[in-house]
């Protein structure tokens, strides 16, 4: 039997891992099944792809076979029918175009010096499939980048180990004398590390996506905790002003049996005159907005930043509260530390967050001292977390079919226009 049939099964593993990658960069959601269906079409497509493969040996054959095994593949995740057979065309092209490339390469290179036909055709078929292996962690990268961040030295770090792969496979078959079992270990072993760091990779973003999620789930307890804590001094206040009332009424009637007009209207202007403190703290009636703005205002109060608010919410949040911590504690943290590096006499944050003709639109505006960098990056204290707040904002806010709109007014003004069509 030639070598390379023996190659086959070994490569059709490969050939179905590297699928799942791509599928997993592409992938919506997974069905709602047990696990058995969805193991069950890997194993189905991984036959498909080994019968054409091995048996029939047609290139029209295999990949009207690779085709099928990818659209199979597609059934374990949410897609319409022609979602479906879009993702497998698209993948399919994409896998075969990865083939066409290396192997015009190879051709050419001739980087493959042995004069044994068939181990010359098994290292081709290696490094082909090594070359759409990459070509899958890069999809893959690119997918979960979207959605999570990485450091930078990590992402290359991760990058170069199938690229050294690669070259390593390739210094290998440049040797003369090759032995079978030599290039299966060697082969083997590679990929098992390929397939650990790819692991190591995604268990990384699950950490990173955890410590972020944990983040603004603690931000919003501290919110919670803040409105508790002004509704307790609210509730205080309100005691406190119905006994004192009591003892304004003494003074106020026997102000009124003595006649004394002047002196009543005195009192009665002194009393209109006094502030209660949770007067500065808004009550929307929206539980979230109404924490988060709290919280921002009392820290903006620290700061001696003037805080104007109007907001008017008729119905609920047409957005998680998830996304809302972000969007809004991150607008209103930049306006804030904006506001921190310019005079204190000009510190003012303005914030509308209103419904209005079938839009949910929140509107924030602040001073800042002329000094932005390219995307609204800010030179906050921790650049390169502010800079990810933007972005963070842009990435909710597009989640949630919204529009996002920055704006400079007279090079001292920053505004920020979020705009949610009401459905």
């Amino acid at each position: 039997m030639p070598i390379t049939k023996l190659f086959m099964p070994f490569l059709s593993v490969f050939y179905i891992y590297i699928v799942h990658l791509m599928v997993n960069a592409l992938s919506n959601e997974r069905v709602e099944e047990n696990d058995k269906k969805y193991y069950l079409r890997y194993i189905v497509s991984y036959i498909i792809v080994v019968f054409f493969s091995t048996v029939i040996q047609k290139p029209i054959f295999n990949l009207f076979a690779s085709y099928t095994a990818i659209f199979i593949i597609l059934n374990n995740y949410c897609y319409d029918l022609v979602d479906k057979a879009f993702n497998a065309l698209y993948i399919d092209t994409v896998l075969l175009i990865a083939e066409i490339v290396s192997g015009t390469f190879l051709g050419y290179a001739h980087i493959i010096p042995t004069r044994d036909i068939e181990i010359k055709q098994v290292a081709d078929l290696i490094i082909m499939q090594a070359f759409s292996y990459i070509v899958a962690l890069i999809l893959a990268k690119v997918k979960k980048e979207k959605n999570n961040k990485i450091d930078d030295f990590t992402k290359y770090y991760l990058l170069t180990v199938p690229l050294l792969s690669l070259i390593l496979l390739i210094l290998f078959y440049s040797f003369e004398k090759i032995q079978p079992v030599q290039t299966s270990i060697l082969t083997i072993l590679l990929l098992l590390i390929n397939v650990i760091t790819y692991k190591v990779y995604i268990n990384t973003v699950k950490i990173i996506t955890f410590k972020k999620n944990k983040e603004v789930v603690e931000e919003q307890n501290n919110f919670y905790k803040n409105q508790l804590r002004l509704m307790k001094e609210s509730e205080e206040t309100i005691k406190s002003y119905r006994h004192d009332m009591k003892n304004h009424m003494t003074v106020i009637n026997s102000l009124i049996d003595k006649d004394e007009i002047e002196a009543l209207k005195k009192y009665l202007n002194e009393i209109s005159n006094i502030s209660f403190d949770n007067e500065k703290y808004i009550s929307s009636g929206n539980e979230i907005i109404d924490s988060i703005v709290n919280y921002k205002l009392n820290l903006a109060e620290n700061e001696k930043i003037r805080f104007i608010t109007d907001i008017s919410i008729s119905t609920g949040l047409h957005i998680s509260s998830y996304d809302m911590t972000i969007i809004l504690g991150n607008i209103l943290d930049n306006a804030i530390e904006a506001s921190k590096k310019v005079d204190e006499v000009e510190r003012k944050i303005i914030l509308k967050i209103k419904e209005e003709n079938g839009k949910f639109i929140i509107y924030i505006q602040n001073k800042f001292n002329g000094n932005l960098k390219n995307n609204y990056e800010s030179t906050k204290d921790n650049e390169k977390e502010h800079g990810y707040g933007i972005k963070n904002i842009k990435k909710v806010v597009e989640k949630n079919n919204g529009i996002c709109k920055f704006e400079i007014i007279d090079k001292s003004i920053f505004t920020t226009l979020i705009v949610f069509i009401i459905q």
